[in-house]
């Protein structure tokens, strides 16, 4: 019946929407473009067909009584508005008939309309910083959002989240929040008030580009599916993988177990160690190569954190991505100039976010290597072994050409390349090496030997 609306729908596409509920035609609304929610199958295929190809409007509703409530979608012709399917509701769904008899006659409806995910390419988003947190995307949204051709949509766009049918069937939430990361429909209101399309493009005058950043993206599959149909460039800022999960854990050692362990849901009381990320979501090289795989590689650019932090390669950074947004490179751009219709004094360079002040932490040699953290931090890094391998890959794929890859990464990392270790264990067959948190959530230690396990840490040529 889908098929037989698609015949007719340009048809009933030129008739008001009166005359298409007072028609026999309705029928395939109550019958055909009606669906529960939680039928994300149909939503994500026949009803974001039907409203990418402009063959109909798509609205989610809330039915509710007194103490019942029961949520479905519809879709109708493009000419029936919010407002018409409010007033033709009972005629246009048979609600008990939907709701097997739980709800005959509802007393309130909530009616929002529905948009796909393609919307965002009708020249509202030309780009999206996708990832990954705790890696200078703050810096680089602030940054862009100085550039005169640019505009941002807020410091940090929230994304509708995925509803759970489950709960409602009795079944538990999943608890890793990239499994409902993104909505597979867009409310109208969200779009329009918080991605207004760039009317200036056309005439050549204001803004070239216009987009978000939302740095947990690239985390979730679903989300990645969903933003390919738009199809955005995609801005990705990385850094060290062992530098980021230190950096995710507050430089706090008291807590530094928790880098041991992949994705832990915080406590309801107390504090969240870590907040909602855990050891596998520094997998960045592992993220970045299956994102390579489904989305074209002039799409993407990745850059390094540390060639953001110095000064020598912050402006060769910047003018790399303003090449790939096809924007005026920063290094172009006069101190004194108009930025969205105001004048801007100073230098158009890097805008750094608090976390990247100089006044902030670093994990120098004297931390990498003590003998309280430098076990622990070893096995963070035996843990992302391949994920330097993967990641300097990528970085010389889709990476800044002029600046390659940074020398940590080059070499295994900022604790390969600053600590080196001693074992002492005469006598001993070690098959793996570690200490008792290791015991506890990896299972990697395995001696043949009684007695004591001497570690000595010391950093490269710094500390004797």
């Amino acid at each position: 019946c889908v098929l037989a609306y698609i015949a007719q729908a340009p048809r009933l596409n030129s008739r008001s929407c009166a005359e298409y509920v007072a028609s026999d035609s309705a029928w395939f609304t109550r019958e055909c473009l009606v669906w529960a929610k939680g039928d994300r199958e149909f939503e994500q295929t026949v009803v974001t067909d039907l409203m990418e190809a402009k063959l109909a409007r798509c609205f989610r509703v809330e039915a509710s009584s007194q103490s019942t409530r029961y949520d479905f979608g519809l879709c109708t012709p493009g000419q029936c508005s919010q407002g018409n399917i409010g007033e033709h509701i009972g005629t246009l769904v048979d609600v008990a008939k939907l709701t097997l008899g739980r709800l005959e006659s509802p007393d309130v409806f909530h009616i929002t309309e529905v948009l796909p995910w393609r919307v965002l390419a009708e020249d509202r988003v030309d780009f999206v910083i996708a990832g990954f947190p705790n890696c200078g995307t703050s810096t680089l949204s602030r940054t862009l959002a100085t550039h005169p051709e640019v505009t941002m949509f807020s410091d940090e766009l929230d994304i509708p989240m995925l509803e759970d049918p489950g709960l409602e069937q009795g079944k538990e939430w999943s608890n890793d929040w990239r499994s409902w990361l993104c909505a597979d429909l867009l409310p109208r209101g969200w779009v329009e008030s918080r991605l207004t399309p760039n009317k200036s493009k056309a005439s050549g005058e204001g803004p070239r580009v216009q987009g978000f950043k939302n740095p947990l993206l690239l985390y979730g599959e679903g989300c990645l599916q969903r933003l390919s149909r738009p199809l955005p460039k995609l801005v990705v800022a990385v850094r060290d993988p062992v530098e980021w999960l230190l950096s995710i854990l507050g430089h706090n050692r008291t807590i530094m177990g928790f880098g041991l362990h992949d994705y832990i849901l915080p406590p309801i009381e107390g504090p969240a160690h870590g907040g909602w990320l855990g050891r596998d979501h520094g997998n960045f090289g592992s993220l970045l190569t299956s994102l390579l795989e489904v989305w074209p590689s002039d799409r993407v650019l990745v850059v390094e954190l540390e060639f953001m932090r110095q000064s020598a390669t912050a402006q060769i950074a910047l003018d790399a991505v303003s090449r790939f947004l096809g924007i005026t490179p920063f290094s172009e751009l006069t101190s004194e100039g108009e930025v969205h219709g105001q004048k801007q004094g100073g230098s158009l360079g890097m805008r750094y976010a608090p976390g990247l002040g100089v006044s902030s932490p670093s994990w120098g040699p004297e931390q990498l290597c003590a003998a309280d953290s430098a076990v622990q931090i070893r096995s963070m890094a035996q843990h992302f072994r391949g994920e330097y391998e993967k990641l300097r890959g990528v970085l010389s794929r889709v990476g800044v050409p002029e600046l390659g890859v940074s020398r940590s990464l080059v070499s295994g990392g900022v604790y390969a390349s600053t600590c080196l270790e001693d074992v002492s264990l005469p006598g001993a067959r070690v098959v793996f090496r570690g200490e008792a948190e290791q015991i506890a959530v990896e299972k990697r230690l395995r001696i043949a030997w009684r007695g004591e396990l001497g570690f000595r840490f010391r950093a490269r040529g710094k500390l004797p």
